[in-house]
């Protein structure tokens, strides 16, 4: 979405600026993140809401940033529930949601390669199965939250799409996230489609590393679960799949 020239990926804004600005964290322009100067702009525009309601300043803190950008769309990556919440509950602002929806077995194979490092001892067999378990679980509970949030806010301004038909059919899908938002994706869509890598985010904090890079990235979906999964991983997977409506039942 971030390669329309109309629009700003600000990567993750949950907890701003606690979580993005703090030392050690980095900026997509290559500058410490507490010194970059288009994130302490925003900041000083942030001056006047200090000490209202969260969703109030939630509301300005986009506004903040559309002012210093000019951007028609502002993209907020909310990879949890929490973030989730505080965008739909922002004021003064019209909310967009896009739920990218990812193959079960690709996200718990995603979640389950950060387990355990190669300076690591290899995790026992039971704590792994429990690990796996709890994140298809924590998956589940992310995905039905999430679909019940996309209803609530009305097919007029949310939209599911497949993390695999995007990468396979970038063209289609962004077309569809364009007529949601009222934005062109034509052109983008055909780089994407032709396998044209991404162009680097501007000012992009606490996003996925390999975007704020100077190297090239390129659409392509994740297979790596069909051989990577162990046989206990799977187990876990139909267990979590199948005892997911039980659990929530009990809260």
């Amino acid at each position: 979405i971030g390669q329309h020239g109309g629009v700003f990926v600000a990567g993750e804004l949950a907890d701003f600026p606690a979580k993005q600005l703090k030392a050690g964290k980095l900026c997509a322009c290559g500058s410490p993140a507490a010194s970059c100067g288009f994130w302490n702009a925003v900041l000083r525009r942030l001056e006047a809401s200090a000490g209202e309601p969260e969703a109030a300043r939630r509301g300005a803190l986009y506004r903040a940033i559309e002012a210093e950008t000019g951007a028609a769309l502002i993209v907020d990556v909310a990879h949890d529930l929490h973030a989730l919440r505080e965008a739909h509950a922002a004021e003064g602002i019209d909310l967009y949601l896009v739920h990218l929806r990812r193959q079960g077995r690709a996200v718990l194979n995603s979640r389950m390669r950060r387990f355990g490092g190669p300076d690591e001892p290899a995790p026992g067999r039971v704590r792994r199965l429990r690990r796996a378990f709890r994140h298809v679980i924590r998956w589940r509970t992310y995905d039905r939250v999430t679909s019940q949030m996309r209803r609530e806010i009305g097919e007029q301004r949310a939209i599911a799409v497949q993390y695999e038909t995007l990468c396979s059919q970038p063209d289609m899908v962004l077309g569809a996230i364009g007529r949601l938002t009222g934005l062109d994706f034509t052109g983008v869509g055909d780089d994407a489609a032709a396998g044209k890598p991404l162009k680097p985010m501007s000012h992009m904090i606490r996003g996925n590393p390999r975007l704020k890079a100077k190297t090239a990235v390129c659409l392509a979906a994740d297979e790596g679960f069909r051989s990577e999964l162990t046989r206990g991983d799977r187990v876990a997977y139909l267990a979590g799949f199948s005892l997911a409506p039980a659990v929530r039942r009990r809260g």
